[in-house]
């Protein structure tokens, strides 16, 4: 961990996180091939932490992954019967970049990309409040695409036609503030 914590005034209680980077290497698990070991590489190019109250923080999020095995585990342990699909899912070489607001208890994940391996591609942004979560994506691998959302009253939907036409409808609900 290579932390940059600059602030002109530190009674302002408030830091740049700019030029901060994480770097994971030598990770094992049974989730992982035992020939590679599992590595991440994660960096802020620009970011601000405020520890005033409430607490805040924003910042752009960057990272390179060797591939999706642990985030594939953590969803396959829950369901054992799925662990045939790891295979499937694990993707080589994942890159990621996100903007991250946090303010209090509440999250905006916005402008996230992933790329993954040859084909995989996804889009979409995550809001928490309250305690309730609000999601939109859009995955597309190789010539096949999905829009996925998730709603505070706990509704799921999707769309295999259309895809990219329901997610970006589905992104500009979620970007509009709530009527009264």
């Amino acid at each position: 961990l290579d932390t940059k914590l600059s602030s002109e005034d530190l009674k302002s209680k408030s830091f740049e996180l700019r030029g901060t980077r994480l770097e994971i290497t030598g990770l094992e698990g049974k989730w992982h091939p035992p020939t590679h070991a599992w590595w991440a590489r994660i960096t802020i190019p620009k970011g601000q932490l405020r520890l005033e109250q409430p607490r805040s923080f924003q910042l752009t999020l960057e990272a390179e992954l060797a591939d999706s095995s642990p985030l594939v585990a953590a969803l396959i342990t829950k369901k054992p019967e799925l662990e045939w699909m790891s295979k499937i899912l694990t993707i080589k070489k994942l890159l990621l970049n996100t903007e991250v607001d946090l303010q209090g208890k509440n999250l905006d994940m916005h402008h996230f990309r992933l790329k993954g391996g040859e084909h995989l591609e996804a889009e979409g942004r995550f809001v928490l409040e309250n305690k309730q979560g609000n999601a939109v994506f859009h995955v597309g691998y190789g010539p096949f695409a999905a829009a996925f959302r998730l709603q505070p009253n706990g509704g799921r939907d999707w769309k295999l036609l259309g895809s990219q036409q329901a997610f970006k409808n589905w992104l500009d609900e979620l970007q509009r503030p709530p009527e009264p």
